[in-house]
């Protein structure tokens, strides 16, 4: 039941060689992509990083009990509102209201 001193040795040596294999790879991979293709990926890198853009949100319908729309969402880029100043509010709100709002 005993394993030869050969045996184990000849796997040790299979072993060692696979993982030497294999860091000579990886080491070779890494120094590809830094050294060789460094500034390639770095312009690429920036270019991705450096975009920006402008997500509008989705946003659904507000609906009663019963599923019909109360108020649908639409999409804009801006408001067409101008603001106008308010007056004769004092009729409406009552003395001295118009200051507040106006």
């Amino acid at each position: 039941m005993k394993r030869s001193y050969r045996g184990n040795r000849l796997r040790l040596g299979l072993a060692k060689a696979l993982f030497l294999a294999l860091f000579v790879v990886v080491g070779g991979r890494a120094f590809q992509l830094q050294v060789l293709q460094g500034d390639k990926l770095k312009r690429l890198g920036e270019r991705q990083h450096l975009k920006e853009w402008i997500v509008l949100p989705k946003r659904g319908s507000v609906m009663d009990r019963a599923g019909e729309p109360l108020a649908s969402a639409v999409n804009v880029t801006g408001s067409p509102l101008k603001t106008v100043r308010l007056t004769g509010l004092s009729v409406i709100f009552g003395a001295g209201s118009a200051k507040r709002w106006a």
